[in-house]
C-alpha cells in the first residue's frame, strides 16, 4: 500500500512516484473527510483553503496569531 497527496507534496516531488503510478492506472482511494478540526467553523475553514479559497477560509478564524521568525529577527537585530 502507498499513501502520498500528488497536490500536497509537488514542491518537493516526494508525490511525483505516486502520481506517476495514478498515470499508470494504479487504483485509488480518495480520503476527504477532515477529521482534525472538530469545531465547524474550523472545519469549513480547512474545507474553504482546501478547495483555494484562502480568503473565504480567513474571514472563518477568529484569530489570527503572527508567529515571529526568530532567525531572521537575530539576524537583522530587529
Amino acid at each position: 500500500m502507498l499513501l502520498g497527496d500528488t497536490v500536497q507534496t509537488k514542491a518537493i516531488e516526494a508525490g511525483r512516484a505516486s502520481a506517476l503510478l495514478q498515470e499508470q492506472g494504479m487504483k485509488t482511494a480518495l480520503m476527504n473527510d477532515i477529521q482534525r478540526q472538530k469545531n465547524v467553523r474550523l472545519k469549513c475553514a480547512v474545507e474553504l483553503a482546501a478547495t483555494g479559497k484562502a480568503k473565504e477560509s480567513l474571514s472563518l478564524i477568529d484569530q489570527v496569531v503572527e508567529i515571529p521568525d526568530l532567525v531572521v529577527e537575530l539576524e537583522t537585530g530587529e
